[in-house]
């Protein structure tokens, strides 16, 4: 499976400033909680800053990197109704509507090629 991080920088709104990692996948945009990784294999998954790249990676391996996190946000692509990028001087944001469930807002620290991977990825 390929994925890439966005963001290792990234928030779940103004009150909650835990930062953590955007990942983008062929299916989600996945919000995950910062913590030590506690084996090398989730080592190779931390690159430790966002890239321009993707990585190919095996989906057990991305599967354990998951569960080994207890703040994991997935939003499946088939599942956002809307979502609004914003631009801004220094961090930018997404406001997601899923058709079940609450309004979600991510912000995070600009990045090259970021807001275009994800207009490119997002529903239209």
């Amino acid at each position: 499976m390929r994925i890439r991080l966005l963001s290792d920088s990234c928030a779940r709104g103004w009150a909650t400033w835990g930062h953590g990692e955007l990942w983008l996948t062929e299916e989600a945009l996945v919000r995950i909680g910062k913590r030590a990784p506690a084996s090398p294999i989730l080592k190779a998954l931390t690159v430790g800053r966002p890239s321009q790249d993707e990585m190919d990676v095996r989906w057990d391996s991305w599967a354990y990197y998951l569960a080994t996190h207890n703040d994991v946000q997935v939003l499946a692509f088939e599942q956002i109704l809307a979502a609004k990028l914003t631009a801004g001087v220094a961090t930018s944001s997404l406001a997601v509507r899923l058709r079940h469930g609450p309004k979600i807002r991510l912000l995070w620290k600009r990045t090259p090629g970021t807001l275009q991977a994800l207009r490119a990825a997002l529903p239209a």
